[in-house]
């Protein structure tokens, strides 16, 4: 593959994930994959609502994916999702959940490991929606500039599945 096509796929993947959340007002959790041989995407569309279950879940299919044998060596990963997220002061801890907080954001999160470089970075959209819950604007978030660093263990759960499966649970995977 190209250093020039590599050098977009952040930008590739954000232009698909933003241009999906406005076409249909929702973005499915989904897994995008860039191997030195192949790329492949893996689409969650029975996303568990527990913590410890999407993280069995990214773990299995990180291993289905290796198991597979054909994106070669991992190069980059990305993870979409929507997510809730809790706005605090500066030095307050949150004291509700997200999902359960009256004045929570809503957002698409795109967290990226370049496995080359050793690097996790990320992308956030505030959604900003109408009153009929139309998506109306996607807004840059803060993430770069109110963060030093990105960690994701959803996303670690995928490497991890895909770097040992043996440790994974089993899934069923559908090819769509």
């Amino acid at each position: 593959m190209k250093e020039d096509k590599k050098e977009n796929r952040m930008d590739n993947v954000i232009k698909q994930a933003t241009k999906t959340i406005i076409k249909l007002g929702y973005h499915v959790p989904q897994v995008v994959v860039y191997g030195s041989r192949n790329n492949t995407m893996g689409i969650m569309s029975d996303f568990p609502a527990e913590s410890d279950q999407k993280r069995e879940l990214l773990m299995s299919l990180g291993a289905k994916m290796r198991e597979a044998n054909i994106l070669g060596d991992l190069e980059e990963v990305f993870l979409i999702s929507e997510a809730w997220m809790s706005v605090c002061k500066k030095g307050v801890s949150p004291n509700l959940a997200p999902s359960e907080d009256p004045a929570r954001k809503e957002i698409l999160m795109i967290f990226h490991q370049n496995i080359l470089e050793g690097k996790t970075d990320g992308k956030m959209f505030d959604i900003i929606r109408g009153e009929n819950k139309q998506i109306m604007e996607l807004k840059v978030g803060g993430l770069e500039s109110e963060y030093t660093s990105v960690e994701s263990p959803l996303l670690e759960a995928f490497l991890t599945g895909f770097r040992y499966p043996q440790f994974a649970k089993p899934i069923k995977m559908e090819r769509g």
